[in-house]
């Protein structure tokens, strides 16, 4: 007579952690959790890493509470930060954040307070990984993703792995120097890609250029519902595809150069697709179909082409990713 077997042992409880909007807002998602269900937390302004940890770990109590987990199993935690970050030392590197959170140890002191595996990766890295495993990096070998958004920023998925400092240095394409000069960027340098083809760098160009056109302020005022600081990137594109001249020229000259950071990245990198990822996943064709074209036209050359494709997840995907850190 066969044994009957013991029942399958409760599933090691992983929590993903996604920190967003200069650390001001949190959403946690565990799994294995069939509601997919959301905690999530907010900051009126940007914590101190002490009042960060106490509130992940308040929001972590909640959610075990919610789901009924046992508090003597230490869960695996993947972070998600939108900042820049050491993540092979799980430090936290942005000034931005304010004066304590430069070479902060976010990882190790979060693992102290919870007793458990702790991940911490840049917002980019998890999105990355995230779009690879199930969304439209399905099936590529070697994935190049970007996130247009703030900043241009990349990261590199091979064979189901990040790869660490893949996509240069902290994954910050947006500071490839795509022109000899150019506006200046944040970072005090000239002639690079982020005041050109950064998603926020559309909506600051088309409210200063649209200043000196009357036509142009009414439209863009039209499509903000009045509040031209509230414009999206994707609103920018889609006045360009109106006819708008001076958001068409914004537009023109933000792909002409993210297709050339893009033809230069996939020389060095060889990826068989580029996912793009961020707010302008919105325009739809009317930005990718010429970003298509004009990369295309610059890698024809290669013997191995890579595509590109608008992620799949937003905006949903580096909080997705968290869960596949661990």
């Amino acid at each position: 007579m066969a044994q009957a077997q013991a029942p399958d042992a409760t599933p090691a409880l992983r929590i993903g952690i996604e920190i967003a909007q200069s650390a001001t807002r949190v959403t946690l998602i565990a799994a294995p959790d069939p509601s997919a269900r959301r905690w999530h937390a907010r900051f009126a302004a940007p914590p101190t890493p002490g009042e960060l940890i106490a509130e992940l770990r308040s929001l972590i109590a909640r959610a075990r509470a919610d789901l009924a987990w046992p508090n003597g199993d230490a869960p695996a935690v993947g972070i998600a930060f939108w900042a820049a970050v050491d993540a092979e030392q799980g430090i936290v590197r942005d000034a931005r954040l304010g004066q304590a959170w430069p070479g902060f140890p976010l990882a190790a002191r979060l693992k102290d307070a919870l007793r458990a595996r702790v991940r911490l990766e840049t917002g980019t890295a998890a999105a990355a990984l995230a779009e690879w495993r199930q969304g439209a990096g399905q099936g590529s070998r070697a994935l190049l993703y970007v996130h247009n958004g703030r900043t241009i920023t990349s990261a590199v998925v091979a064979d189901g792995v990040l790869v660490p400092d893949a996509a240069g240095a902290g994954g910050m394409l947006g500071h490839m120097r795509i022109a000899p000069d150019g506006p200046r960027c944040a970072c005090g340098g000239s002639g690079h890609l982020d005041p050109v083809a950064s998603a926020q760098a559309l909506v600051r160009t088309m409210i200063g250029r649209a200043a000196d056109s009357d036509e142009s302020t009414a439209a863009m005022l039209a499509i903000s519902g009045g509040r031209a600081e509230a414009m999206t990137a994707a609103q920018v594109v889609a006045l360009a595809a109106r006819g708008d001249a001076i958001a068409a020229g914004i537009v023109g000259e933000a792909i002409a150069a993210l297709a050339l950071a893009l033809a230069n990245a996939a020389a060095v990198i060889g990826p068989d697709r580029i996912v793009i990822g961020g707010p302008l996943v919105e325009a739809g064709e009317a930005f990718f179909a010429p970003l298509k074209r004009q990369f295309a036209a610059l890698v024809k050359m290669y013997q191995r082409c890579a595509f590109i494709v608008p992620g799949a997840l937003e905006p949903q995907a580096a909080l997705l990713g968290t869960l596949a850190l661990m």
